[in-house]
């Protein structure tokens, strides 16, 4: 089992790329678009798997950013920065 530390609210923001102010507002928008729930906890001690939430993001991309080569990587990176920056702002 690989060693995986959980994320709190502020964690996830940033994974994100947005302020957790916006990650509150958002979070029943982004859970609508299968934002992984809270793996522990209740509130303000709610804590995120890194893991589902990597997940959810390539599952946000479109298909082709997912074939990455090394000369890819730099389109494939701004590609996921500009899906996260939709995201946040409630586009799909």
């Amino acid at each position: 089992m690989s060693d995986r530390t959980l994320l709190n609210r502020a964690q996830v923001a940033i994974r994100l790329g947005i302020t957790v102010e916006c990650f509150y507002r958002k979070r029943r928008d982004l859970e609508a678009q299968g934002f992984p729930p809270p793996a522990f906890g209740r509130m303000s001690g709610e804590r995120w798997d890194p893991a589902a939430i990597d997940h959810w993001l390539d599952a946000m991309l479109p298909p082709a950013a997912l074939s990455r080569d090394a000369a890819g990587e730099d389109k494939w990176a701004a590609q996921l920065d500009n899906r996260v920056a939709l995201v946040a702002l409630g586009g799909r």
